[in-house]
């Protein structure tokens, strides 16, 4: 959609330019109206009321839009494909309570073995007696 003010039509004696751009699909998606003078003087309006003769120039122009690049699906539908096997083969995993879940239970066993090995062997036995 475009809008343009009279006054810079009158200006320029009804010649100006139309530009419309066009989708792949042969859909408008814009109009353009370029006129020669960019500002509106009222001055000069009362001067081109006097002529009664227009001689309309309107040069139209057709812009189409390029192709980009298309997106690589079938490198996409590979992606998923690998990514569908790789849940699959995840969700059947038959393989003993130990051999899945190692790395979790390797670091509490080791910081268990090292409290019991940096422990005050000496405060273990505190309660003394009388020696009685």
């Amino acid at each position: 959609m475009t809008s343009i003010p009279m006054c810079l039509i009158l200006q320029a004696q009804f010649q100006y330019t139309m530009n419309l751009f066009i989708t792949e699909n042969g859909y408008f998606v814009s109009v353009n109206i370029v006129t020669n003078n960019s500002t509106c003087s009222i001055s000069n309006i009362p001067i081109l009321e006097k002529q009664t003769d227009w001689i309309y120039k309107v040069p139209l122009h057709l812009h189409f839009n390029d192709l980009g690049p298309q997106p690589e699906i079938q490198h996409l539908l590979e992606k998923i494909r690998r990514e569908r096997e790789a849940k699959n083969t995840q969700e059947n995993d038959n393989r003993p309570f130990i051999l899945k879940y190692w790395k979790y239970i390797l670091p509490v066993v080791v910081i268990f073995l090292l409290q019991g090995a940096f422990a005050d062997p000496g405060a273990a036995g505190g309660g003394g007696g009388s020696g009685r």
